[in-house]
């Protein structure tokens, strides 16, 4: 891959997060907010790496950890520059 895109998508498991209540997340733990987390092949449009989970710090270094592992040729990413979530 020469050069990778990444970026995120909003959906929703059961119900959105505003309408989880206390009786649907006793049925369903899962339900609410989830964030699709995907790189992908800008020439090729393959996808070497995706994850599903939260929007925040953890999910995020979960998601570069697991693609910067997928690289044949590992480029320095962004946030090994020093950058912060």
């Amino acid at each position: 891959a020469a050069a990778c895109n990444s970026t995120n998508f909003w959906g929703f498991c059961y119900c959105k997060e505003k309408t989880v209540t206390p009786k649907i997340e006793a049925k369903n733990p899962s339900a609410g907010d989830v964030w699709l987390w995907v790189a992908m092949d800008a020439e090729s449009k393959l996808v070497p790496c995706w994850t599903l989970g939260d929007r925040d710090a953890s999910a995020a270094n979960a998601f570069i950890a697991d693609f910067a592992l997928r690289l044949k040729h590992r480029e320095q990413t962004w946030m090994e520059k020093g950058n912060q979530v």
